[in-house]
Parts: C-alpha cells; structure tokens; sequence
C-alpha cells in the first residue's frame, strides 16, 4: 500500500507513518537506543490519541527489551494505565524481554504469571520467550519441566522440537536432582 493511501485509511500523516517504519528498521537492526529516541519524539507528536500512542509505546517498549532496559519497560507499561491504556499481549511479552535480557528470571515469570491473572493472552511467543528465559536462568528444573508440559498440552503451535528437547533435558535434570537429594 503507498504512505499516502495508508495515511489516509489510517489517519495518521506520512511524516509519522514513515518515522515508525524507521523506528521498526532500528528495532530489526537492535538499534534500541536510537529507536527509542525516535519513539519518544514520536509520542511527544503524537500526544495521548489512541490507537497511535499505543503503537508508539509498543516500538518503545520493543527498544527497551533489547537494551534490557526493564525498569523503564515496566514503568511504561504502569504508565499506560495512567493514559486509560491496557497492555496487551504484546507489550507484556516486550517487558518480559527486557526482563529476560536483564537476567531477572524471576520478575521476567512474575510478568508471564500477572498476565494470566489480568486474562491476558500468553501468546506462543510469549510461552518460548518465558522457557527461554527458564532454560538460561537458575530456575529449578522442575519448574522449566512444569512450563514446557503446559506448553505441550496448549498444542503445537505452543511445543515445537526445540521445547521438546528442553522438557527432556529438564526431565533428565529434575531425575539427577532427585537422585542428589536421595
């Protein structure tokens, strides 16, 4: 679709439409300092008018999680309900991103469990996203276990090949645990 067609279906002017394509380009090239920049500037343009600010602060908190920044990635997502916004699916997996490269595992889970209760959506991105980060943390392994067995009961589009291998190492890992302790 050309900009000047998709600004006027959207009602949003060209100028912005192509500042959030390049705001994207930079998040794709984890260019997150730069696309948070340009986000930023957008939402000061842009003001509190949803559906757009809503995107913006999805492409700032997408920047935020490769820069691991999760206290800003957290303090946005408590900002959005200031402005009557909810956070959805896609920005609590952003946050939990931040959290993930951050290291911090368990506030990283903490985020995947609060979206369960607030009846948000945990998308298949979002189940990998939180294995992944089990898998590379010191999470028990009977916790990472846990995870991938409730991914494998959601279905296929939750429990591909690789989180079969990771639910057989964990298994293997939670039986050692089991022998140690005996």
């Amino acid at each position: 679709m050309e900009l000047a067609s998709l600004s006027t279906v959207s009602g949003v002017d060209e100028e912005t439409i192509t500042k959030m394509e390049a705001a994207r380009h930079l998040i794709s090239q984890r260019r997150w300092q730069e696309a948070l920049e340009m986000s930023n500037q957008l939402g000061k343009q842009m003001g509190n008018s949803p559906p757009q600010i809503q995107e913006i602060l999805n492409l700032k908190l997408q920047a935020l999680a490769i820069g691991g920044q999760w206290q800003r990635s957290l303090s946005t997502i408590r900002g959005m309900a200031t402005i009557g916004l909810q956070a959805n699916s896609v920005e609590y997996t952003a946050a939990m991103r931040s959290l993930s490269t951050a290291r911090e595992w368990e506030r990283a889970m903490q985020i995947f469990e609060k979206m369960d209760t607030l009846h948000i959506e945990r998308s298949p991105e979002t189940y990998r996203l939180a294995l992944s980060t089990l898998k590379t943390s010191s999470a028990p392994a009977l916790r990472i276990l846990r995870l991938a067995e409730e991914m494998k009961a959601l279905g296929p589009a939750y429990f591909s090949f690789e989180e079969l291998l990771i639910a057989n190492q964990a298994r293997v890992d939670v039986a050692r645990e089991g022998v140690g302790r005996g």
